[in-house]
């Protein structure tokens, strides 16, 4: 099933770039805006996903990972939606595995 947002994309996409100004300004935390904006079980964690499994997530976002350094904030569209994450670290060499945080609007 597909998930429908209760954002226009036009709005979705909005929100993702002030959300991205403020982690980015030091006005707002990750976790803050992580805990405030997400509309999946990330609010609970302050979006901390923990080690995920290399080919776990969508292609989209996997292969943004592998573009950006560890601390960058970046942005990714789904099919699901916008997605706000954060490469905590480096994938551990032996498994694949990513640390990573996501804000899902």
């Amino acid at each position: 099933m597909l998930f429908r947002s209760i954002f226009t994309r036009r709005i979705a996409d909005s929100l993702a770039n002030d959300i991205l100004a403020k982690i980015r300004a030091g006005s707002s935390t990750f976790e803050d805006m992580a805990v405030t904006w997400s509309m999946g079980g990330e609010s609970l964690t302050k979006g901390d996903l923990g080690w995920i499994a290399a080919g776990a997530l969508v292609p989209e976002i996997e292969s943004a990972l592998r573009k950006y350094e560890p601390g960058v904030v970046f942005k990714v569209w789904t099919r699901s939606g916008v997605h706000i994450l954060r490469k905590n670290g480096p994938p551990k060499k032996d498994d694949g595995f990513a640390l990573m945080m996501r804000i899902f609007l």
